[in-house]
């Protein structure tokens, strides 16, 4: 958060596939978004005030997620209708 990054998403994130959290809010982040698959650990991830553009991908592999936050970014398009297919969380999702 306010780290200053600029660019696109950092792929190489994409290779933590025990990654739980990730947090990237607050920065000058470009382009679409990836496709969160390989994360199918994740719980948490925080993009939301960045410039990301384009249709959001989904989160069909992505089981555990609680918490989405995509806010203030550039996003168009509608969410697809298997947006969150996949997860199977114990408690509602928060999405931002």
């Amino acid at each position: 958060k306010y780290n200053q990054i600029s660019g696109p998403f950092p792929m190489e994130i994409l290779k933590l596939d025990k990654l739980e959290s990730l947090s990237l809010t607050d920065n000058r982040l470009t382009g679409g978004l990836p496709d969160f698959s390989p994360l199918s650990s994740l719980i948490s991830l925080r993009l939301g005030s960045n410039m990301f553009s384009g249709e959001p991908s989904g989160f069909s592999d992505v089981k555990y997620l609680l918490n989405l936050d995509l806010s203030d970014n550039d996003l168009v398009g509608t969410i697809p209708k298997n947006f969150l297919n996949g997860i199977s969380a114990p408690q509602p999702i928060l999405v931002d």
